[in-house]
């Protein structure tokens, strides 16, 4: 058995004196660096030291930079007419107009906007075993319990998915690509 220790036993709790670090509204860290990154808006960029979101490491040029150095690295995809995504403006474009648009509200070239091609997402298939995971008993599938007609139903539900090959939507796609600047001629 334990020892038995009562409230008032001195052995119970000691004073300490600890220094502690305020933040500017009067949180305490026990630690300089909690307290100043509490108190903070901004910190040195790691890259040039310019102030930088506290929530970042790197200033908005340095992060700018950095975005066109990736970009440039992607694979380069000639254009022919797929849905488009701009990293600069982190929107969907569906036609070459809407793009030059947006170019043009920006006060940019349409070759700075940073166009990938997007990929389309395809209905897929439904694995029962998935889609019931909550509703089957521990242990055992679908194929365990559902009758052979509901079986085939959904071999046939999946069947017709593939055959469909339905878009539902695009995402950012991981090559880059430029639409031509109109000419002046």
């Amino acid at each position: 058995m334990s020892e038995m220790i009562h409230y008032d036993d001195p052995t119970a709790a000691t004073q300490k004196t600890i220094d502690v670090w305020v933040s500017k509204d009067g949180q305490a860290f026990y630690t300089e660096d909690a307290a100043r990154y509490h108190s903070c808006t901004h910190r040195p960029c790691s890259d040039c030291s310019a102030p930088a979101e506290k929530m970042y490491t790197r200033c908005r040029d340095c992060r700018e930079k950095m975005a066109v150095e990736k970009y440039a690295a992607r694979e380069f995809q000639t254009w022919k007419g797929q849905p488009l995504y701009s990293e600069v403006t982190e929107a969907y474009y569906f036609h070459e107009d809407s793009v030059r648009d947006a170019a043009d509200e920006l006060g940019i070239a349409v070759t700075k906007m940073r166009l990938l091609i997007c990929e389309e997402l395809i209905a897929g298939e439904i694995d029962p075993n998935e889609f019931y995971v909550d509703e089957l008993p521990d242990e055992m599938t679908f194929e365990d319990v559902a009758s052979d007609k509901l079986i085939k139903a959904f071999d046939d539900l999946n069947a017709a998915i593939r055959e469909a090959g339905q878009i539902l939507s695009w995402v950012p796609g991981k090559r880059r690509t430029c639409i031509q600047e109109p000419s002046n001629g």
